[in-house]
């Protein structure tokens, strides 16, 4: 089971992935630009690929910062 993380700041978008243990598995970060979705579902995917793990096996996902409103999860 894990749970990610997507904080879509003013400078930078990040993402990270924890285990039922509070483990960090995978991280991943980028620039923020004019499109916040677009990099918020990016660096997940990242974070996702990072991690070895299917998207469909992340449990829980949540959206911080200034943009959380705009991303789709």
């Amino acid at each position: 089971m894990y749970f990610a993380g997507v904080d879509v700041g003013s400078t930078m978008v990040k993402a990270i992935i924890i285990n039922q243990t509070g483990e960090i598995v995978a991280w991943a970060m980028l620039p923020t630009s004019w499109q916040p979705q677009v990099f918020g579902e990016t660096v997940l995917e990242k974070a996702v690929e990072q991690a070895g793990i299917d998207r469909n096996d992340l449990k829980y996902i949540i959206g911080t910062g200034y943009g959380r409103t705009v991303l789709p999860f």
